[in-house]
């Protein structure tokens, strides 16, 4: 696999600025999780309750539940607009609650 942090130089006006651009790569295969998705992982383990925002296909969800959390009353929600999955969450004015850990993994780009 791929290493999460592909670092790239890319030439900004014609090469006369260098900036570092990182890539972080979707949790397709929870087989193989990234560098950067162990690394949530081991957050999101020791966090009572976690707010996924942007849900989407609830994969790091997944992950979670796989490497044991919720079986010590962890809480973990969901939120995202899809109407396609049942999300705890539609709309973040419907979140009153405080979450120890608020993921929020490829929402940016849409």
């Amino acid at each position: 696999m791929e290493n999460y942090w592909q670092m790239k130089n890319c030439a900004m006006d014609e090469g006369a600025v260098q900036k570092k651009v990182l890539k972080f790569h979707r949790l397709d295969d929870l087989s193989d999780p990234s560098e950067m998705h162990k690394l949530l992982l081991s957050y999101a383990l020791s966090a009572k309750s976690i707010l996924d925002f942007g849900a989407g296909e609830m994969r790091f969800k997944e992950l979670v539940i796989k490497n044991g959390y919720g079986q010590k009353g962890q809480v973990y929600k969901t939120l995202d607009v899809s109407p396609e999955k049942k999300y705890d969450y539609r709309d973040i004015q419907d979140v009153k609650e405080k979450f120890d850990l608020i993921l929020c993994c490829e929402v940016i780009e849409h």
